[in-house]
Order: structure tokens, then sequence, then C-alpha cells
């Protein structure tokens, strides 16, 4: 383990914080990362239980969290997460149909969800077929439902990174970055074929758990320049800071 101080920062409006702690754990390879993440999910499912009778867990896509799913969809991990008391979200998804091979709700299904006693109402996905528009407003109701007067959004959630320092679908530059009255909105990145519906920083800062995932040689330095310069450029990844939260960082050794 290894424990770092983010000083204070104020870009672009969205969050504020001075002396905030974030502890990183070095794993040796990509199977130890996605232990150690089932292990923190199971620890940190109790205590949501107990904080407000269900346990709120957003998921994100890409290839990172593919064999995290995998692990606590198997017995070693299966029935140690409450799942009839546990409700499902995304962190951002793209605007596909739910059986496409793009969709982070499909991939998540498939591994994870699927192989678990969830019934479909436990299951809050981003309608990403439908209007765009419409899907993130929807979506940004949906979740706001789930979580009223309260100052924790979700209990756990999983973030990756990309090489540009992106993190949901909030991307170095986009107007997204900058938005703090909607839960979820409408983002088109640059380059790519597919728009995507995130939900925004401030509900990001107020998550109970923030696990970030990153695994890669390709990422090293822009988590160097995240974890160790104090990100001074803002990238999204470095803004996810909750308020009264925990923040991880699970690296591999690369």
């Amino acid at each position: 383990w290894r424990r770092i101080v983010l000083e204070e920062d104020n870009i672009g409006g969205v969050y504020m914080t001075k002396g905030y702690e974030v502890e990183i754990k070095v794993c040796d390879d990509e199977e130890e990362l996605a232990r150690e993440g089932a292990d923190l999910i199971v620890e940190r499912c109790g205590p949501a239980l107990q904080r407000r009778g269900r346990f709120l867990l957003a998921l994100s896509g890409g290839k990172t969290p593919r064999r995290l799913y995998e692990l606590l969809a198997s017995p070693a991990y299966r029935d140690r997460v409450d799942w009839k008391r546990t409700e499902v979200f995304w962190v951002d998804d793209r605007c596909v149909p739910p059986d496409h091979p793009d969709s982070n709700y499909r991939m998540a299904n498939e591994l994870l969800l699927s192989k678990v006693p969830l019934e479909e109402k436990q299951v809050h996905r981003i309608r990403g077929e439908e209007d765009p528009e419409l899907a993130a407003k929807v979506y940004g109701i949906e979740v706001s439902s789930y979580m009223p007067k309260s100052l924790i959004t979700f209990d756990l959630a999983i973030l990756g990174m990309g090489v540009d320092g992106h993190t949901a679908s909030l991307f170095p530059g986009d107007a997204a970055m900058t938005e703090t009255e909607k839960v979820a909105v409408l983002v088109e990145p640059k380059g790519d074929a597919h728009r995507r519906v995130t939900v925004t920083l401030p509900v990001l800062n107020h998550v109970a758990t923030v696990l970030f995932l990153v695994a890669g040689e390709e990422k090293a330095p822009m988590v160097r320049e995240i974890l160790d310069e104090g990100n001074p450029k803002g990238y999204p990844a470095g803004m996810v800071m909750p308020v009264k939260g925990e923040l991880f960082w699970y690296l591999d050794h690369k």
C-alpha cells in the first residue's frame, strides 16, 4: 500500500479539497488486481446495508474489470455479496442496444449479472437504444430516485482510466466536465463511433467508495502525472475525489 495526499484544487469549480488521502495498491498482475477489487466490494457491501438497507453498486465497461466480474460470479465470491439487496447501476454506457458488442451492460450481464440472484428490477441500465438525450434524462432521474436527500450517491463505484486520462465518459476538455446540476449527460467523444451517457463529476465525488482499476504499461505515464505530480493539467480521472468517501487506486506493476 501507498498513501498520498492531494492538495487543494478547483479545476472547473467542481470540487475543492485539501489534504485528501488516496490509497494506492500496486498488484503483481491483473489477476491480483481483480481479486483485490472483489475483496473490497465484499468488504463494503455490509456497511452499505447497515447504512441504508441496500448496496448501490456502479459498474464500468472496458477490459480491466472483466476478470473482476468473473470473480464476483465465481463460487469463491458469489455468496459473499448480498445480491438480493444490491442495486446495480453503470457510471456510463454507449448509446447502443443492450445486445450490442460495445455495450457495457452486455459485458457485465454476460460475466456477472446473469450468474447471480438479481431480479430485473434491481438492474438499472442506461437505455442506449433510445433517444440519447432522453436516455440521459431518464437515467438521471432513476439514479436520483435511489438517493434522496443523501450526500452519498453510489455506495461503491468501479472506475477505469483511459490513456488520455478520461474516466467514465468524462473526457478532457468536454463540457460534461463542468456540469454541476445534472446527474447524467450525453457525451459525443471525438473520433468515437458511439455517443455515450455518463454520470457527472459531482455524482462521482459523492460516492462512498471509489475504486479505480488501472492496468497496462501504456497508462503508466498518466498514472504518474495524476498521482505523483498532482494532476496539474486537470485530467478527469484525477478530479474524482469523493467529498466524504474513500478513494482507492488499484494498479498493476507495469
